[in-house]
């Protein structure tokens, strides 16, 4: 679950970076760095992971399941 959204973050930087959307980049880079961290979403609020999930492309209903399933 965790390589996905880290797959997904990766594309997304590419597709920016070609692109040329500063703006998106720069999230997404941000997003790489606390991808870094595993746990991250555990230390964080559930609004600042929704956020997270929000700019990789998820849904509202997939974003809940996966804070679930990152958070247990």
């Amino acid at each position: 679950m965790f390589e996905d959204l880290k797959l997904r973050n990766s594309l997304l930087m590419e597709r920016y970076t070609e692109e040329e959307n500063d703006e998106e980049l720069i999230k997404q880079k941000i997003i790489s760095k606390l991808l870094e961290d595993k746990n991250c979403f555990n230390n964080m609020s559930v609004e600042d992971a929704f956020s997270i999930f929000r700019d990789l492309g998820y849904s509202k209903e997939e974003s809940k399941s996966l804070y679930i399933k990152l958070t247990n």
